[in-house]
Parts: C-alpha cells; structure tokens; sequence
C-alpha cells in the first residue's frame, strides 16, 4: 500500500500511510460510541488525532533537522498509526552525530510539552479544576480542556516511551550511540535490537494476561522493526567490506569517442563509458542517446554528446560508499578504475545484485548461528545425560 503525499514542508514530502484509516475507525470507535458521546465525540476524537499527528511530524522534523546540519537529507515523513517515520538518506555513523540526530525528535516534544504546560493549567482553572485528578478526568471528554490535557500528556508520554532503550525507540540509537565506541557499531546495534525484542515479548506478554489486544499487536510492529533495523546494519556492514571492483561489469573496454553511435549502441542504448588509450574521458548516458536518436542525430559521434566530466571511483572502493555516491549525484552508473586505467562499469543493475547477495548472506549467517545454537544445546544435553 503506497503512502499519499500531503505537500511539502521545508522542502521534506509529508506522506500518510492507508492505514492511518484504521486508526481513525479505532478513534471513532473509542470517543463516539464506547464513549456515548456519538457525533461530538467522534469529531472530537479525530481533532485530537490530527493534533497528535502534527506533533509526530513535528516530532520528525527535529530527526530532519538536525540530520541537515550533518549533511544529510530526509526523502520524506511518512505517517503511520502507531507513529511517523523520517526517512533519513544516510544515518551519521559518528555516536556524537547520531545521538544528536536522535535526541532532536524527543526535544520537539518536551518543547511542546512545556509550552502547553501554563495553557492547559490556565484552561484548567478558568473552568474550576484545582486537582490533577480532574484534570485528567477531563481527557476523554469533548471539550478544550479534555483536548489540551490530552495533547500534553501525549506529547510528555511520548518522550517517556521513545526513549525506551531498545531499537526501534529512538532510546535504542541512543543506546548504540552510546556503545559503538567501546564494543563497535554492529555489536552497540545487536544489543538494542535484542533489547527492542525483550521489550515487544513484554508488550504481547502483558497484552495477552491482561486480554488487551492493542498491546500485542504494537509488540508484534515493534519486534518486527527491530529485526528490520538489525537487517540493515548488518547489510550495510556487509556492503561496506564489498569492494566495487568484485561487481564492476566488463564492457568490452568501454566505447571510444571518436565512434559513431550506430556502433557505439550495437547492443542497445544505454550507459556505457568512453575510453581513450584505457582511459576514462566520458560518459554516454541513456537518455542523452535516446534525446539524440529521436532528434534525428544517429549519424553523430559519440564525442558530440558525451558527459566530458564524469566521475570515477577505485575498483577498492567500499560498494557503500560507491552506493551513497551514486544517491548523491543521481548517476546510476560509475566507471570503476585501478590507477587511471578503466576497469569495468558499476551500474543500478549490479547493485540490485549485491543488495541481493547481502540480503542472502545475512539470512544464511542467522539460518547458521540457528544451526550452532542447536547443534550445542544437543551436544549439552549429550554430555549432561552422560
């Protein structure tokens, strides 16, 4: 199910995800029938669960924010209904950087919180509520006081509840943050993630003893995101010992540019490197090839529209690194070099296929510490019985 933009704010595209409708079908449910109150509580349940979704966006938006001073850009925020997500181009791996990135989003929210703190108390008592007793009371009932009460309280629990320590918690970076210095990234991100899945059993557990379903289900979407996180880092520490020059693609040494593009594109058109004396000189991109070829311009060579200033990388170059690059300049085709001399091409193409191969790998390296890890309690139980 693909999300649906909302605009832009400050340049980063807002999303909301289809299940957000479940969400207010649960809120409809809660304010206007359980409740009694129908129409009015119902219409005052979604105002409430607009608000709270501006908080969450804003709540993103320190992620955004502070992740642009350290250079890097956010795709979009997307709204689901148990949260948003900002969906970050390239996370800092420096523990300073990342726990500054991370601490931002709660900041939002202390920030409203307090800044509602003298409202809602003012509120309070125009309308003759001196205890915190009332004042809570108040939350489920359609009024400015109940909305004002409930948005403080989302805004102070929601600071509580994602500083958890455990992925996908924004507590759970701060906790990998916090460890990547004494015991590395990969192990700081195994911790957390295993702390996530204590965390998640926990909710289903109390969920399950207590019959209330919401617990277990938001167990189940916290469990599942800390495998996702754990995933990720694994890939990408994968991806970040693959060297480029293990995938770069033989083309036949490239085209020269003195061709012309009948013979340059014998085998289709597409994004192939211009060499001279083993060289890269250029590039010939796709678009621009088939830009010429229906302007009538086949009869051209491949110096007439070749990309004169293209970018190289060395075939040791990590396949992260070559990855990020390609994201950053929107090229989805490097030449790779040893030295100066053309190596091969790395395209979108063969990075599907490492992607792939990570992917797998990971899944295997989990399937064999499964194996191990049953293979020694079988050996204990041997050795016990003996």
């Amino acid at each position: 199910m693909h999300s649906i933009s909302l605009g832009k704010l400050a340049g980063i595209d807002i999303r909301i995800h289809p299940t957000v409708v479940f969400g207010a079908l649960w809120i409809i449910y809660e304010f206007g029938i359980r409740t009694h109150d129908g129409p009015v509580g119902a219409i005052y349940g979604l105002m409430l669960l607009t608000l709270v979704m501006g908080c969450v966006v804003l709540h993103e938006l320190g992620h955004a924010f502070m992740a642009r001073e350290y250079g890097s850009g956010t795709r979009d925020i997307t709204l689901y209904p148990l949260g948003g997500a900002a969906y970050i181009e390239r996370m800092p791996n420096d523990p300073r950087a990342e726990a500054a990135v991370t601490i931002a989003g709660p900041l939002v929210n202390v920030a409203i919180a307090t800044s509602l703190l003298p409202v809602v108390i003012a509120a309070g008592l125009i309308e003759g509520e001196t205890s915190v007793n009332a004042f809570l009371n108040r939350m489920t009932e359609p009024s400015v006081v109940g909305l004002l009460v409930s948005l403080f309280l989302f805004n102070v629990v929601n600071v509580f509840f994602n500083l958890i320590p455990a992925f996908p918690m924004d507590g759970g970076r701060l906790v990998r943050a916090g460890l990547s210095s004494l015991i590395g990234r990969d192990r700081a991100t195994h911790v957390a993630v295993i702390f996530g899945y204590i965390m998640a059993s926990g909710m289903i557990l109390i969920g399950v003893i207590a019959v209330q379903p919401t617990l277990p289900f938001i167990g189940i979407f916290v469990m599942y995101l800390a495998y996702v996180e754990g995933k990720g880092v694994r890939m990408e520490s994968m991806m970040r010992r693959m060297h480029v020059g293990q995938f770069a693609l033989w083309d036949g040494g490239g085209v020269a540019p003195d061709q012309s593009l009948k013979l340059a594109l014998a085998g289709g058109a597409r994004d192939v490197a211009v060499t001279q004396g083993g060289r890269v000189v250029g590039m010939l991109w796709r678009a621009d090839v088939l830009l010429a070829l229906r302007s009538g311009a086949s009869n051209r060579n491949v110096v007439d529209i070749m990309d004169r200033n293209p970018f190289s990388v060395s075939s040791s170059s990590s396949v992260l690194d070559v990855h990020q690059l390609m994201e950053d300049t929107n090229r989805w085709a490097v030449p790779v070099v040893e030295g100066d001399l053309y190596r091969g091409i790395f395209t979108a193409d063969r990075l599907t296929h490492v992607y792939k191969l990570a992917s797998d790998q990971t899944s295997l390296r989990r399937r064999l510490m499964m194996i191990a890890t049953e293979i020694g309690s079988r050996l204990r139980q041997s050795f016990s019985s003996t």
